[in-house]
């Protein structure tokens, strides 16, 4: 009979009996709160009450009203349940819209991606990329073909501490050459990437004197990558600076060229303007002897008053494209330290071993 009387009394409140679970022997008190909450189960019945089980057959109320008999604060406190209950919607909201908004960088990112390599597919579909030694097409833009890369003499062996200069034989890691012991240069460490000699000076000249500026994403890479160690203890990046009339008659300052797409790989700050070339020098490539070129540079760079505070007690990492006898790194550097630079190294694409058979 109670489970009869209990069935009727849920079919008045408009309620399914079979879609409960409920436990407990006594029956009034679940009835009396169904009765005073029946708006709040029905929310309830039709969301996760009882997470939707299904009673095969026709059960007591002994075996219904489980989770409502389990939850006592919310059968006791309608208006905390009816509370909670709204405020739930809300606060789903929210966390969905949140988790909306933390996925639109990372759509946007893929999104970006995916045009990239949309419009470097037809770019190099209408532009196939070449070698920047012998212009046979390559796979990647800016790279050597496996005939060119073997004649390239990369400098990753064992060098001078100082200069770079590379050693036939591996004097240990803190070796310095003769000439460094002699008369240590402004600067404290240079390395360069390769060897300047007859299979690398092609594309060299062709980016200082030939507009080749396509060449320069691909330098900056070989750049970052010879030059990890100098790039992670650099403040900001200089490059050597051009006169102004040569920079007129060139129109570009490949070492600026180089330092800007350095900067962007390495997200390192670039100070074009840190330097400047106070006169009209012959090119060091005409000079004789390395002291002729050390004449050459003398008085020949300065530190605009406006760039000091970018300069003071900074780390900086001197950009050029060809290293020979240092000379021109020792001018620059010696005016950046006297400007406050707390250190100076330099990064050349190029650097010449012997210098009585290159020409610059």
């Amino acid at each position: 009979m109670k489970c009869q009387n209990a069935d009727r009394e849920i079919e008045t409140l408009g309620l399914k009996p079979e879609c409960f679970v409920v436990a407990g022997l006594d029956t009034q008190p679940a009835i009396g709160a169904m009765r005073e909450n029946s708006g709040h189960i029905r929310a309830a019945v039709d969301k996760d009450a009882a997470a939707k089980v299904a009673v095969h057959g026709r059960q007591s109320l002994s075996d219904g009203f489980h989770r409502f008999l389990s939850q006592e604060r919310v059968a006791s406190d309608p208006g905390g349940a009816r509370a909670a209950s709204k405020d739930r919607v809300p606060i789903e909201q929210a966390r969905r819209r949140l988790v909306h908004c933390a996925r639109l960088p990372t759509m946007s990112s893929v999104l970006k991606s995916r045009l990239r390599s949309a419009g470097r597919g037809a770019l190099d579909f209408l532009y196939p990329p070449l070698c920047i030694g012998c212009r046979t097409q390559v796979a990647e833009p800016g790279s050597l073909c496996a005939a060119c890369w073997q004649d390239i003499e990369f400098l990753d062996g064992p060098a001078c501490l100082c200069c770079g200069l590379p050693f036939e034989l591996d004097p240990g890691s803190d070796a310095h050459c003769a000439a460094c012991l002699a008369d240590p240069p402004s600067f404290d460490r240079a390395r360069a990437v390769m060897r300047y000699d007859e299979e690398s000076r092609g594309p060299i000249l062709a980016l200082k004197h030939a507009d080749r500026l396509d060449l320069v994403p691909g330098f900056a890479r070989w750049l970052d990558r010879a030059g990890r160690p100098l790039l992670e203890e650099a403040d900001v990046i200089v490059p050597v600076p051009l006169h102004a009339s040569r920079l007129w008659h060139r129109r570009y300052n490949q070492a600026a060229e180089l330092a800007r797409a350095l900067g962007r790989l390495a997200r390192k700050p670039v100070a074009t303007a840190a330097l400047k070339r106070t006169r009209a020098t012959p090119s060091q490539g005409a000079m004789p002897s390395a002291q002729a070129r050390r004449r050459n540079m003398r008085g020949a760079f300065e530190v605009p008053a406006h760039c000091r505070s970018s300069i003071n007690d900074r780390r900086i990492l001197l950009i050029d494209d060809v290293l020979t006898t240092g000379a021109t790194a020792d001018a620059c550097a010696r005016v950046l330290k006297r400007a406050g630079a707390a250190k100076v190294n330099v990064l050349a694409l190029a650097r010449v071993v012997r210098p009585s058979i290159a020409t610059i």
